[in-house]
């Protein structure tokens, strides 16, 4: 066996090959993971973590724009260390900064930095515990396709548990790995639009994964359920939960409907389904009404080829808990944002342009021309909001806070 070497404690940045080995990384997983750090296991966003090992972020580059997923890995304590840190290391690279499905508590810490928030999504949390499709109680229909998919006399699939911390099982992961692919491959060619769709390693991070998964009456998987843990709810997020092409209809409702079997029986009472997109835009702030106008068009106009309501109709039939719904948010540097952090975010988003806006549209297209305004009257706030600051602070009203690259 080849021997690895140790890691260089003095660097700041890794990729998935390298989480394995830095503990510090995963024990900051561990313990502050939430539903917006699904990326952590996409091999194409790289972490940065604080030299004390005591914070981490985890980001993709596009247009030059570091996308953050998520929270910042740590205690709110901590934010401004670990933005602090990022910052000097942004700067050497040339990158400007946005936020995608950041949380509420560190958009409460945004805003204090003036930092401009967008509301653009919800996640949509079932509780095993109360949950009235589990309990009959509801969703009359999803008991009873599980039961006849699990009918010996008639589909006779089995449900099964798969922790792969409690013994790893390699050909039980290829043949997942190999219904996932069958999944994406159909998917991919359906054309439908895969907008906050992203694409996995399922088993990069095993230690913090479960598994449930149906086989048929051969014994071969046909589908599955991946559990990560959230340890920042004390719960876990299913994604993905996908069913191999040509299997029976109903997988991924019984894949649903045993996962809250499964977590009710461990008295877990938070299992989040993911981002739910928005058509729109709920409460801006940190910009100017008319720029929050501007936004809210250009997120309907984009979102309208997206038919996220089909998502939303989905959940709903699980009974969804009000109580436990989380708002999402968009979060970008103090100023109002350009075109090239709204398009990195989009291109993070896997939200085609191409696909979304100019498909079937019998006019010109507005967006380029009204972003390129936008961006024109950015420049013009900016320099108008250093006025203001430099005249603030000759009368100590305001301290100016550091600028980040656009």
């Amino acid at each position: 066996m080849k021997e690895q070497k140790p890691k260089d404690l003095s660097r700041e940045t890794f990729d998935l090959n390298d989480f394995t080995a830095l503990a510090s990384l995963q024990e900051l997983i561990f313990k502050h993971g939430r539903v917006s750090h699904m990326g952590i296991l996409d091999p194409s966003y790289v972490f940065f973590i604080t030299k004390d090992r005591r914070a981490a972020l985890y980001y993709k580059i596009k247009n030059k724009i570091a996308v953050v997923g998520g929270d910042p890995l740590c205690p709110p304590s901590l934010f401004p260390f670990v933005l602090a840190e990022f910052e000097k290391f942004r700067k050497k690279a040339g990158l400007g900064l946005a936020f995608l499905g950041a949380g509420k508590t560190f958009v409460e810490y945004a805003r204090a930095q003036k930092y401009t928030t967008m509301c653009f999504a919800f996640e949509r949390v079932l509780n095993p515990m109360t949950n009235p499709v589990l309990h009959s109680n509801a969703g009359k229909s999803i008991t009873r396709t599980a039961r006849n998919l699990l009918d010996s006399k008639r589909d006779g699939l089995k449900l099964e548990v798969y922790t792969p911390a409690l013994g790893k099982d390699v050909i039980l992961q290829q043949q997942l790995v190999d219904v996932y692919d069958a999944w994406r491959e159909e998917r991919n060619e359906s054309g439908r639009p895969q907008a906050y769709i992203t694409v996995y390693d399922p088993f990069a991070l095993p230690e913090l994964m479960t598994y449930i998964y149906t086989t048929d009456r051969c014994g071969l998987p046909n589908g599955f359920a991946a559990l990560r843990l959230l340890g920042a709810e004390k719960g876990y997020h299913l994604d993905p939960y996908v069913a191999a092409p040509g299997s029976p209809k109903g997988i991924t409702d019984l894949l649903i409907y045993g996962t809250m079997s499964l977590l009710n029986t461990a008295k877990v009472s938070y299992l989040s389904l993911g981002y739910e997109p928005l058509d729109d835009l709920q409460e801006i702030e940190g910009i100017p009404k008319a720029f929050q106008s501007i936004s809210r068009k250009v997120h309907k106009r984009i979102f309208e080829g997206l038919h996220v309501a089909s998502k939303k109709v989905y959940h709903d039939k699980f009974r969804p808990d009000p109580d436990q719904q989380q708002r999402l948010y968009l979060v970008f540097p103090p100023g109002i944002p350009g075109w090239r952090h709204m398009a990195a975010v989009m291109h993070v988003a896997n939200i085609k342009l191409r696909k979304t806006v100019f498909k079937k549209s019998l006019v010109p297209n507005p967006l380029p021309g009204l972003m390129a305004w936008t961006d024109r009257k950015s420049e013009e706030f900016s320099k108008s909001r250093d006025s203001l600051f430099s005249f603030s602070n000759g009368s100590g009203m305001l301290s100016k806070t550091s600028r980040d690259p656009q």
